[in-house]
């Protein structure tokens, strides 16, 4: 059971108990409609990396972290998404992956819609990262996890928060700790590329996806950005 249904089962629960008179206020609710209060506040603040500083901090990871890093950017895929592929979805000659499922807290289950099962362009450099990985990687067959968990020896992929936890905050803190204390988190802020149109859809940003991997391949040849031995 998913955490919306979850909290709506939650919900209807207390509404029926508050109707009933066994207790006073529905705690699920917000607190304007009646229900229980909460600081909603916090003391997190971002911090905004400056282009230099993002490619930096992405050229001081290891090539599987700066594969799975290329990869996000490049497509936008959910991270679960990420987590189920394998090699078999890659279609190296129509350049584009296929999403076929999804790997959630141990559990493969198809994807969340059917627009998140359209296959999404392959970039020529991220292929070539794709193909570095694939070569180092012990787990290289067409049926393995494109990014297998080393622990449970192929059999899972690894856990998402390896790569903020691991890697991507430590590399922040420290290319971003002299200027501000306290804990940032990746946040780049992308060069001006003229031309493209910012997509805050779905659908948008998979009919787009051709022009905005063009753009991200020339801002990635512009600052030679490419993996030792594969350039």
């Amino acid at each position: 059971m998913s955490f919306i249904r979850k909290y709506r089962v939650a919900g209807k629960t207390y509404l029926a108990e508050v109707e009933s008179c066994r207790v006073k206020y529905n705690p699920v609710r917000p607190s304007e409609l009646g229900g229980a209060r909460c600081r909603c506040s916090s003391d997190y603040e971002a911090v905004i990396l400056k282009p230099q500083q993002t490619f930096s901090i992405l050229n001081s990871l290891p090539l599987l972290q700066q594969t799975m890093v290329v990869l996000d950017a490049a497509t936008g895929l959910r991270y679960s998404e990420i987590a189920g592929l394998k090699w078999q979805d890659v279609d190296w000659e129509n350049n584009q992956i296929h999403v076929r499922r999804r790997w959630i807290r141990g559990n493969v289950s198809e994807p969340k819609s059917r627009k998140s099962q359209a296959p999404v362009a392959m970039a020529p450099l991220l292929a070539k990262y794709l193909r570095a990985w694939q070569l180092q990687t012990a787990y290289w067959k067409a049926t393995d996890w494109m990014f297998a968990s080393e622990k449970t020896h192929g059999r899972t992929p690894r856990v998402g928060n390896m790569l903020c936890v691991d890697y991507l905050r430590s590399c922040c803190n420290q290319g971003a700790g002299a200027a501000r204390k306290g804990p940032s988190v990746w946040v780049p802020q992308p060069a001006p590329q003229p031309g493209i149109v910012p997509c805050h859809q779905e659908e948008d940003r998979r009919q787009n996806g051709a022009a905005q991997h063009a753009a991200c391949e020339e801002q990635y040849d512009a600052r030679s950005l490419r993996p030792d031995g594969y350039g």
